[in-house]
């Protein structure tokens, strides 16, 4: 099992050029729609959240990839790492073995690091600087994903445990912070403040602005729950109007820089639309639209693998890394069906996809979400597939108000461009 699994991962196929490894479940904030808030100790039982026992097994991982010559690039998934001292110990432990084998091992090319920024809130920004610049001396680039939803939507969605509120002095801070160090918000519109998300994304236009960053970076994602009320949906419509309306303002109703801003530049690493509106367009139609097809998911406290950190039930446990105090591994695999179904199948083939009208277009479903919902990890939720289907409803619409309709379809797949056009004249059809 050793040889099949990781044959792949040391051919630098893509599958295995990443690595996440799942932390624990502690953090900060009460965000309301995190399932880590919900469910974390399910998924991380406590008894495995020692930071003792995540660093030795980090340790053990590093040292068996370095070993065999695998170098993937590395994402850090908990609650929130700088919630206590024990993130930052991770962190460092990671630091500190690169540093120990800068000359022995290949290093990754970059580590991520999804954050609330909790260490701005203990004035740990400067502690936080050395270890990133440490990192990049040896050429490991270190980004934050910063995990943040904006001054008007945060106090609602994602409030403290300690009952602190975060002011527009403190994003300043923040967005000092982001500029000065080269990286990016990755805010998530979700059902119960999308009613103010038109405010909240001018604040956020006005704040690139401020600091001298390019709109065009601002990362938006979707909650991809089950609670997404009709009124919901509707005021989502009305926000996807909005920036496709702010958009085309702001590169002054021109076709060309519309597009420009509006498509994803693989070049500049550039995803259009503020993600949520282009991505869809752009991405492999037959893959899922999140990691799970291109992420070996370990959690540390146990060295136990899943498909996703959403998806870390006992029952999807796909198997156990052992490796020996002579630096073997022994794989035990588990679910070894479900792993072959997961790493294999095409979302626009699943029994509720194949025929719908968007599956070509449509962003995908959280395969986590879709088993705490449904039950089954591959059943699609009704309301995320309305959401999705009023996004590329409204796209069309303002792609023809705009008068560039035809002109993206050049740009795109072609399947992706004939499903596109046959919306199109549907939804003429209906209107007539």
């Amino acid at each position: 099992m050793e040889a099949e699994f990781f044959n792949e991962w040391k051919q630098g196929t893509n599958m295995y050029k990443h690595l996440e490894l799942m932390l624990t479940y502690h953090c900060n904030l009460n965000c309301e729609y995190c399932y880590i808030h919900k469910n974390g100790p399910t998924l991380f039982p406590p008894h495995l959240c020692n930071t003792d026992t995540i660093c030795n097994n980090i340790v053990k991982l590093l040292t068996w990839l370095g070993e065999n010559g695998m170098n993937p690039n590395l994402e850090l998934f908990t609650g929130e790492l700088f919630s206590s001292e024990d993130g930052y110990r991770i962190l460092e432990c990671i630091l500190h073995f690169y540093q120990s084998h800068f000359y022995k091992y290949k290093v990754p090319n970059q580590i991520i690091v999804p954050t609330n920024f909790a260490f701005l809130d203990t004035n740990s920004d400067l502690r936080v600087q050395g270890i990133i610049h440490s990192f990049s001396e040896m050429r490991i680039g270190v980004f934050f994903s910063a995990s943040f939803d904006g001054l008007y939507v945060d106090p609602i969605a994602r409030p403290f445990k300690s009952g602190l509120e975060r002011t527009q002095r403190w994003y300043d801070r923040c967005f000092s912070w982001l500029s000065h160090m080269d990286q990016l918000p990755h805010p998530m519109i979700a059902p119960s403040t999308i009613h103010l998300w038109e405010k909240n994304f001018l604040w956020f236009m006005d704040m690139f602005k401020k600091y001298d960053m390019d709109p065009k970076d601002l990362y938006l994602l979707e909650v991809r729950n089950a609670n997404w009320t009709t009124k919901n949906l509707q005021d989502y419509k009305h926000f996807c109007e909005f920036v496709m309306d702010w958009i085309w303002d702001y590169t002054l109703h021109n076709p060309k820089e519309f597009l420009q801003f509006f498509c994803v530049d693989t070049i500049k690493h550039y995803v259009g639309g503020f993600n949520f509106l282009g991505a869809q367009f752009f991405s492999n139609h037959s893959a899922p639209g999140c990691t799970i097809q291109n992420y070996l998911f370990v959690r540390m406290g146990d060295l136990k693998m899943f498909p996703c950190h959403r998806l870390a039930y006992p029952q999807f446990e796909l198997g156990q890394l052992n490796i020996t105090d002579d630096n073997q591994l022994d794989l035990q695999s588990k679910n070894v069906a479900l792993a072959s179904e997961i790493y294999s199948f095409s979302p626009n083939l699943l029994p509720m996809c194949n025929k719908c009208a968007i599956k070509d277009l449509c962003g995908g479903q959280c395969y986590g979400s879709c088993f705490e919902t449904t039950g089954n990890m591959f059943n699609p939720i009704p309301t995320v597939c309305a959401l999705q289907t009023i996004k590329i409803k409204v796209i069309i619409a303002k792609l023809k108000e705009y008068n560039v309709f035809y002109d993206f379809l050049g740009k795109i797949d072609q399947e992706k461009a004939i499903q596109l056009l046959r919306l199109a004249e549907e939804d003429e059809k209906q209107d007539g």
